[in-house]
């Protein structure tokens, strides 16, 4: 048994399908079943139900091994963080880059405490679209960047050390006051016709936005393009139009003049942290790294 076998069950148990966890979790489908039937059989019970043509969900003895497995996860990543806050000796510079977009709220917030427990390391941010902070770190010029599942999707990924850190889903960001308002969920067609702030072109999201417009036929009046959260938030809380941001969002905007609504199709945006294989040979480098994934791992724990 091992930690890496808590985390394919947590995926499947999630996604309730082999190939998509398979996916999520960056290895085969064929390794993500052997690696769940060994553990069955160490443990001598099944954890999962499996029926052709039907979701894969978890027996009784599944949850409770679930159960248990987040909080030894938690408690093992509570443990890594803590030790990494004795880390003050470290010296050095981290360039880390970010893609120019919304809903890093959180991600800012984890640098600020990994800054006050590392002051001796300089972080450097470099804000960029997502084929710059890579071409980028590729030439050296970028430690680690932070960066979309969508847009790894579409490049080759051997030479990379990456790992998913936190989801979201687009959300439609409209004036409490907004006719709109009162919807519990916003599809493509209530969109027609109302003035949109669209996300940037080179938002990894575009396209999937842009696609189900055209799959509904509406035709909202595009007033124009932004991934800045206060521009989106400016125009969205002035009741000049309706744009765009995540749900990580929605306890910020709680008192605000803002509502956000689940857009639907649901269209998931997964962050990753992505650095060079060859780069983790830097403690430095490998530490931050790790701590990161341990930090957002506890977070996402606690939320479950």
């Amino acid at each position: 048994m091992n930690l890496n076998q808590f985390q394919y069950v947590a995926k499947l148990a999630e996604t309730k399908n082999y190939t998509k966890a398979a996916e999520l979790l960056y290895i085969t489908q064929p390794t993500l079943s052997q690696q769940i039937k060994k553990l069955e059989d160490e443990l001598g019970v099944k954890l999962f139900n499996r029926k052709k043509k039907q979701e894969v969900t978890l027996t009784k003895a599944g949850v409770e091994f679930l159960y248990y497995a987040n909080k030894i996860q938690i408690e093992l990543s509570r443990m890594k963080v803590a030790l990494g806050t004795h880390k003050a000796d470290y010296e050095g510079k981290l360039h880390i880059g970010l893609v120019n977009a919304f809903g890093h709220g959180e991600l800012y917030r984890h640098m600020m405490k990994y800054s006050e427990s590392s002051p001796n390391v300089k972080v450097d941010f470099h804000i960029d679209n997502s084929p710059e902070l890579i071409r980028k770190m590729v030439k050296g010029d970028l430690d680690i960047i932070f960066i979309t599942t969508n847009f790894f999707d579409r490049i080759v990924t051997d030479d990379l050390a990456l790992a998913s850190i936190y989801s979201s889903n687009i959300a439609v960001a409209v004036n409490k006051d907004h006719t709109l308002a009162n919807l519990k969920e916003i599809h493509p067609s209530d969109l027609h016709l109302q003035n949109v702030l669209l996300v940037s072109n080179k938002s990894s999201v575009y396209n999937q936005i842009t696609t189900s417009f055209k799959d509904a036929n509406a035709k909202p009046n595009i007033i124009g393009e932004s991934s800045q959260e206060d521009v989106i938030k400016d125009v969205a809380a002035s009741g000049m139009g309706i744009g765009f941001l995540t749900d990580s969002y929605n306890d910020e905007l709680q008192d605000s003049a803002i509502k956000l609504i689940p857009y639907v199709p649901a269209i998931e945006r997964t962050v990753n942290i992505c650095t060079l294989k060859e780069s983790l040979k830097s403690k430095l480098i490998a530490d931050f790294y790790q701590y990161t994934i341990d930090a957002f791992e506890i977070n996402k724990a606690l939320e479950d």
